[in-house]
């Protein structure tokens, strides 16, 4: 039986998300064998690929393995600007287009 989770919760949704992905993925990949347009095979087989990164990414969520996914608490987090000097340092080519 799946676990289900109150609305409140994120992983309520991510777990729709990822089953409307599902969806999306089976039916990119079904199309590719019912047209013989090679660009159009290459399309579907692409847009199923993106999504599987995209579920990926999903799933990593809802099981914290993510860096960018987990709680930095307080003794690691930052203010939006602090790392500005890096981001100017690291792409000489985009000084000045600050966010």
């Amino acid at each position: 039986m799946a676990t289900t989770f109150p609305d409140t919760d994120p992983r309520h949704h991510t777990a729709n998300i990822r089953n409307m992905l599902d969806a999306v993925i089976s039916h990119a990949r079904g199309d590719i064998d019912k047209v013989s347009d090679p660009k159009a095979r290459a399309l579907f087989e692409t847009t199923a690929e993106v999504l599987e990164g995209l579920k990926t990414a999903y799933e990593h969520f809802d099981k914290g393995q993510e860096a960018g996914f987990r709680d930095a608490g307080p003794a690691n987090s930052r203010t939006a600007d602090s790392n500005v000097g890096e981001r100017a340092a690291a792409a000489p080519e985009l000084a000045g287009f600050e966010e």
